[in-house]
Parts: structure tokens; sequence; C-alpha cells
């Protein structure tokens, strides 16, 4: 064996890693991570700027920052895995965090091939080899190849870094659904209250060790067992009380003509159909049907014998490209062009109104369902809501990513009497240049409203566009 794969690893991370990938400090295992100081002030200098590299930087700072609030003393390194954060970003991360300690550059032997400024992360790691020698395999980790080559010349051990990947929703919170255990009723049955709800749900009070882990309105699932998909209503120390959830995915059981096509969907149309709850939080990539079931939902629960006098659908404007401008017109011609969502949404929902056969719709089916659309769906500038507050009003806001969390708390506090706000986002999909994954107002609204016992979050998981983009969104 080489006795160097006995050694245990510190992987020094240069500038194209984090510029290009700013949660890589996590993707080492087990292994440490080093952060030589001239890296440190490069990012500090690169989040000033604008553009994706500059969104990485600011988000590593906030990452560092995190992570030394409550480990001041970084001598003996970080854990990685100390990292306030309910999602899974740190999961299977037990390695450390250094920085650069002070090191004796002139003692280092004279090279050709490493005398410009910048090599300073290639000197750092020699410094850090003779350092250790014997003790420590010192590995650089680079995405560019003038330093790859060059720290190969000179006989250090070299990677080129591939794992560049986005932060995605569940990085950072946790998914609002939770497996089951299957000894859950040996460790929780003791003691089972049963009893039943006015809608015809089961509601279960147990108690056990797993009831400390929950949050009010989360959903809970036993693989193998459809009957168990609960929701957790209420939690006084060990005990909680579960209600079962109502299945949506069943034919006689649809949400404006469409049904759940999985569990996650399913656990969101009961989110945003019941009347208890007024915050919801949909997050996922792209394609999972956080839009559709918003709105179908919406209109379901629209009209003079419904909970809700209208729908309101709004929108972060903010271009993935180039900023289209001023767009000509009145109001509703200047939204449009952001409305494309919105569009494809009522396309599925108005066929799978007009009904399932091959007949194209009536003039008549068309005129009812658009009368209806135009009488109780309203579509707003989300500039327009400064000052405003909806009174029994279904309120969808998509793109929810782009906003700071100043501004989520403005539109949070819209919420009227009798109204229910839907927040839609996908953090792996941020504009906004000013704002990241950890600082997005979505993120800070999910933890800040986790145990209000009147909201809930899910984050949709299933792909339901063409196969590519469940590729997509696997492997961008």
């Amino acid at each position: 064996m080489n006795t160097r794969d006995t050694l245990p690893s510190l992987n020094i991370l240069t500038r194209s890693v984090l510029e290009e990938d700013s949660a890589a400090i996590f993707t080492f295992g087990s292994e440490d991570v080093c952060l030589p100081m001239t890296t440190l002030e490069e990012m500090e200098y690169l989040q000033k700027g604008e553009g994706k590299a500059a969104q990485n930087a600011k988000q590593l700072i906030q990452f560092l920052q995190n992570l030394t609030r409550d480990n001041p003393n970084t001598k003996n390194g970080i854990p990685l895995s100390h990292l306030k954060c309910s999602g899974t970003l740190t999961d299977g991360c037990s390695g450390r965090l250094f920085f650069q300690e002070a090191l004796d550059f002139q003692a280092l032997p004279k090279s050709t091939v490493i005398n410009g400024t910048g090599d300073t992360a290639i000197k750092v790691a020699l410094a850090l080899k003779e350092k250790y020698r014997g003790k420590k395999e010192i590995i650089l980790v680079t995405r560019n190849p003038s330093e790859y080559h060059k720290a190969s010349t000179i006989g250090l051990r070299v990677k080129k870094y591939e794992n560049v990947r986005g932060i995605n929703d569940l990085d950072l919170i946790s998914s609002g659904v939770s497996k089951l255990p299957m000894d859950f009723w040996d460790t929780h049955g003791e003691n089972l209250k049963l009893e039943k709800s006015a809608r015809g749900t089961t509601i279960y009070k147990v108690k056990g060790p797993l009831v400390k882990k929950w949050h009010l309105n989360q959903f809970l699932y036993l693989p193998g067992n459809p009957d168990l998909e609960v929701t957790v209503r209420s939690i006084e120390d060990k005990t909680a009380t579960l209600e079962t959830v109502i299945n949506y995915r069943s034919k006689s059981k649809t949400v404006y003509g469409i049904t759940a096509l999985e569990r996650e969907q399913n656990f969101a149309f009961n989110a945003l159909l019941d009347p208890n709850i007024s915050l919801v939080f949909l997050l996922g990539d792209n394609g999972t049907g956080k839009t559709l079931t918003s709105l179908a939902a919406g209109l379901e629960q629209v009209g003079p014998m419904n909970p809700y006098r209208k729908a309101v659908f709004t929108r972060s404007m903010i271009p993935l490209g180039p900023d289209p401008g001023l767009v000509p017109g009145d109001m509703p011609e200047k939204i449009a062009p952001w409305t494309g969502p919105l569009l494809d949404a009522k396309k599925v929902l108005n066929k799978n109104n007009w009904g399932k056969s091959d007949k194209p719709p009536t003039e008549a089916e068309k005129r009812l369902t658009e009368d209806f659309l135009s009488k109780y769906l309203e579509v707003m500038h989300i500039g327009l809501m400064q000052g405003k507050s909806f009174q029994e009003e279904f309120v969808m806001i998509d793109e929810s990513q782009e906003f700071d969390k100043f501004q989520m708390r403005a539109f949070a506090s819209r919420l009227g009497q009798g109204s229910k706000i839907v927040f839609m986002g996908n953090l792996k999909q941020i504009a906004n240049h000013t704002v990241t994954p950890t600082t997005s107002g979505l993120t800070h609204a999910v933890e800040c409203y986790r145990d209000y016992g009147r909201s809930a979050h899910i984050v949709l998981a299933t792909n339901h566009r063409d196969e590519g983009v469940t590729w997509l969104n696997d492997h961008w």
C-alpha cells in the first residue's frame, strides 16, 4: 500500500474551485480542508462584484461566518458538520476546516515554475507538505489548468475539482416530509389513542422518542402503508397528535380537475386546501408542479360558496437572462411576458376541466372557463403589493427565492383576515446576484415559520416534465 494513502488528507482549495462552487468545502467527506489566506482575500474582494462568481463568493463568506460564529478558536480546525443548517448539506461531512497558519515561504526551494504572484496557493501547499511530511498528505485542489500543471511539475499531489454543483432546496432546509421507521408502532404505539374527525380523517395520539424531532404541520409516512400518511397537528412534550391526510391521488377526489401525481404533491394539496393553514412554502426543482398545484388549489377554493373571493398570482420580476427593459402597454400587457408559468398551468387545468376525451372543447365550455378565470383570477405586479392587505384572497407568489429576507417579510405581512399566501421557489435557480441560497428570504421564512401552527412547507422532489429535465436537475 502506498504510504500516502494511509495518511490523513488535507485538501488545499484554490479560488478557481470556490468561485465555481461555494459549497465545495462540504464535499470532501471525512477529509480535512484548508483555505489559504490569499484565497480568502480574493473571495472577499470578489463578493463586491456582480455575476455568478460574486454570488458564490458571498455564499462562501456566509458559510464561513456561520461556522466561525460558534467556533472562534480555529487553530484545531472547525468541524464542518457544525454548520447550522436543517438541510442535508453537511450529511456525510466529518472533516474539519482549517485556515492557513503562519508559514515560512523563504525556506522553500527556489523554482522558476512558481515565481508569480498567482502561485501563492501552490506555495502554501508546498510549505504545508514540508511541515507535515509523514503526518498528512497535502493535496492541492484546483480547476485552473495552469495551477494543475505547475503543481504537478514540482511534485505536489494535485486534484482537479469536478464536483461543481448548485445548492438546492434540500441542502439548506428540511423537506417538510419524513419517513417513519418500520418499527414505528412498536416504539410509539404504547397508550395509543384513536378518534375520528368531523371530516372523516383518523386522529392518532402517539408518544415516543421521534416526537421531539417533528414540527407542526410536518408530513409523515410509513413506507408500504399508504393508509399511514399523516400530518403533525400538535406536540406536547413527547406526545404528538397526528391526523391522516386526504388522498388527492384518487380520481374521486380531484382538485380543479387534476389529481396529485405522487406523495409529496398530495401532501402539498393537503396544505394548500387546509383552512387552518394560512402560509404555505412550496419549493422544488423545475417541473415538480409548484405552480400547477398552487393554481389548482386556489381556483378550487374561490367563488361565492368558497372561502376565498379570488385568487391572485404574482412573481418576482428579476429576469433569468438579460433584462428586457421597459415593456410597452398597460399594466396587464407589461406583466404578460412574466406570466408564462401561469399560462402553462392554466392550459393543463383547462384541458382537465373540459374532459379527457379527444373532442375539442365547445365554445360554450371555453367561454365559461374564461369567464370564471377573468372573474376570479387576478395577475398582479409584484411592485404594487407594498401597503396592500389581502382579505379573503388566495395569493400565489412565484420565484420567491429572488427576495431577500426584508422583502420576504414585507410580502408575508400582506396576509389579511381569511387569506392564504403561497410562496413558491427554487433555491437552485437564483438570478438575483445580491441574494444567495442562505440569505434568500425564502430560506429565512421557512426556518422562521417552522414551528408556527398555521404554516407548512414542502419540497417537491419528483420532476413531471421530460426525463431530460430530471437528468438536468440531478447532474447540473
